[in-house]
């Protein structure tokens, strides 16, 4: 570094930390959703706007396209939804219908009990 030049700041957010990680939401307080179906235009954008909608806080969103079969996985904080929990289920369900694709929609700790090795 130059002399007299100033370090560059960290970097920190409400989300994260200054390493850019994710700051652990409480367990309780996420949720885990799938999304499979045949591939086609809009299935990101339905599914993202709808948790938006429902005050879900995507923290982590992962997709893949296997030939036609699309696939998401998607982790939310649900700390702040501005309705019930089931109530978001049932709108990405009826999502999903209209997508033509299968969603699932369960609490972090469920989630996680069920894919234990």
């Amino acid at each position: 570094m130059k002399k007299g030049a100033r370090k560059p700041a960290k970097q920190t957010s409400k989300r994260g930390t200054s390493k850019g990680k994710p700051e652990q939401a409480d367990a309780g307080a996420r949720a885990v959703i799938t999304v499979v179906g045949g591939d086609h235009v809009g299935i990101v954008a339905r599914v993202t706007a709808e948790l938006a909608d429902c005050g879900a806080n995507i923290i982590d969103l992962r997709s893949t396209l296997m030939e036609d079969l699309f696939t998401m996985i998607i982790l939310v904080d649900i700390s702040g939804l501005s309705l019930s929990f089931e109530e978001m289920q049932q709108r990405l369900e009826e999502a999903s219908e209209e997508l033509h694709v299968q969603a699932r929609v369960q609490h972090e700790a469920i989630f996680r009990f069920m894919h234990r090795v």
